[in-house]
């Protein structure tokens, strides 16, 4: 018997168990991807423009968009701002929530270019009358991290196709959806199309005094472009693991260095080990069971760790004694809520999720961890062969 598409991977989970063994829970293969025909094609817009104030919320919180008449379900999704002017975009948060099914981060990250002198020596990316399609097929992430800043790209501010992706970014002011939200436009695959779509933008305030607060507009408003089959593709996959950090866990041997770095599929990183305390944690050994080498997307919940700040790692291999070898991905940070990163692994490659405390018997009470993939797409064209993306 086979899962529903809903669940990423079909091999094992290791954890450490409240005992503080390991063990091994086998999961059920998945089902076969289901050939489609394209069914029915549609563009529907919100022409209305959408001023940026300041800080806090945009002039339509949110956008609406009404879909109806729409045949069969959701097969590709895009997701296109019309004459996106901004003086800081990488302060820009937005998200969208589909008629069902969870919202999905388009941009934003509640980690911030704060300035564009001195200390920071960083570049505000800024936009004029841009036209940002959001799109499973793009070559890059509209967001990304350099120099340990989450920001936009030096092209992202221009017209382009782009990744959609968030980070750390804690939910927007109500009555945007408070759920984490989705990193794949493809989670909406196999939905059905028709219904309110909303678009809800945001502006973060600075941390510094000295910088003005941006303001901006997306002047054309925003589209879906939506395409459908008769039935699911069960292209996208994804996985919810949940546990908790106890003193009766397993121990490892120091961290992984927080270097401020976050992972992506279009732009890989190494890191190292730091200290040598001895920490709780919980391994998940998980197995890629796409046909082709895909990118994995990992959502990372310690809102439930009670204040404890507590990091997740990704190993090709892992070794409790030696954390700091084999490292596939990080996130760069702790965090005591929500972190995104990426990765990419081969069809039927394993990799192994560690998530261990950061102070030595602080714990966690509460975590979960989200894993997403669309097993149809291939690796964007740049990474297969620049193998760290566009920059």
């Amino acid at each position: 018997m086979c899962k529903a598409a809903s669940f990423l991977f079909g091999v094992m989970v290791v954890a450490g168990s409240a005992a503080g063994n390991e063990e091994t829970v086998f999961l059920d293969a998945e089902c076969p991807l289901t050939p489609q025909v394209v069914l029915d094609q549609g563009t529907f817009c919100n022409t209305s423009a959408i001023n940026v104030p300041g800080a806090g919320v945009a002039s339509q919180y949110p956008s609406a968009i009404t879909v109806s008449g729409l045949t069969g379900v959701i097969s590709d999704l895009k997701v296109r701002m019309l004459g996106v002017t901004h003086a800081n975009t990488s302060t820009l948060q937005a998200l969208v929530q589909p008629p069902s099914g969870a919202p999905i981060g388009l941009t934003g990250s509640s980690f911030l270019v704060s300035s564009p002198e001195a200390p920071n020596q960083r570049p505000v990316p800024t936009a004029s009358s841009a036209q940002w399609t959001f799109s499973e097929q793009a070559d890059d992430y509209a967001l990304f991290n350099r120099d340990g800043v989450p920001q936009l790209t030096s092209t992202a501010p221009v017209s382009g196709s782009y990744l959609p992706r968030t980070f750390a970014l804690l939910g927007l002011p109500a009555p945007a959806p408070s759920a984490a939200e989705s990193q794949l436009l493809a989670s909406q695959i196999g939905q059905n199309p028709n219904g309110s779509w909303q678009l809800f933008v945001n502006q973060a305030t600075l941390n510094t005094a000295a910088n003005p607060q941006p303001t901006g507009t997306i002047a054309g408003g925003w589209c879906v472009d939506i395409t459908t089959t008769a039935s699911n593709t069960g292209c996208y996959a994804s996985t919810l693991l949940s546990g908790a950090i106890t003193t009766s866990d397993l121990l490892q041997t120091g961290r992984t260095n927080r270097n401020g770095i976050v992972s992506l599929c279009t732009w890989p990183k190494t890191n190292s080990l730091f200290a040598t305390t001895s920490l709780h944690y919980d391994a998940y050994a998980v197995v890629n069971p796409a046909a082709q080498e895909t990118c994995i997307t990992l959502t990372s919940d310690f809102t439930g760790c009670g204040g404890n700040t507590t990091q997740p790692v990704v190993y090709t291999t892992y070794d409790p004694a030696n954390p700091g070898n084999n490292i596939l991905a990080d996130a760069g940070y702790s965090s005591i809520g929500r972190l995104q990163m990426s990765f990419r692994r081969g069809a039927g490659q394993p990799f192994t999720i560690v998530v261990h405390e950061i102070t030595a018997n602080a714990g966690c009470p509460a975590y979960s961890l989200f894993l997403e993939q669309n097993r149809c797409q291939a690796l964007p064209i740049g990474d297969l062969i620049f193998r760290n993306g566009f920059d």
